[in-house]
């Protein structure tokens, strides 16, 4: 990384909320059982944390922003996955199912 933060896989970098310049390194199973115990805090059904980042990458998408832009942010080195995988576009589907009822009349 530019600034000689550590890299790893399992670490996952954030800004300090009080000071936005300050390095904050989470772990991934961390983050996990904080996402765990939130979701069992509040009544809500579990997830898994790779759930969040498949809604983010379609929510991105259903709000124009463009594929390239999504698959930088995701990490992947070839846009095709992020096309195939994670942006599963709600709007299109939408879309189809009103053109189909159109045409067969309901």
């Amino acid at each position: 990384m530019s600034q000689g933060f550590p890299y790893s896989k399992e670490l996952l970098l954030f800004h300090d909320k009080q000071d936005v310049e300050k390095p904050l390194f989470v772990s991934l199973t961390s983050l996990g059982n904080k996402l765990v115990s939130l979701l069992k805090k509040n009544n809500m059904p579990a997830i898994h944390m790779h759930d969040l980042r498949h809604n983010y990458a379609t929510i991105c998408l259903n709000n124009g922003i463009s594929l390239k832009t999504i698959s930088t942010l995701l990490g992947h080195t070839n846009i095709n996955t992020t096309a195939n995988i994670y942006c599963e576009s709600t709007t299109e589907k939408e879309k189809a199912m009103h053109v189909v009822s159109d045409v067969i009349g309901m």
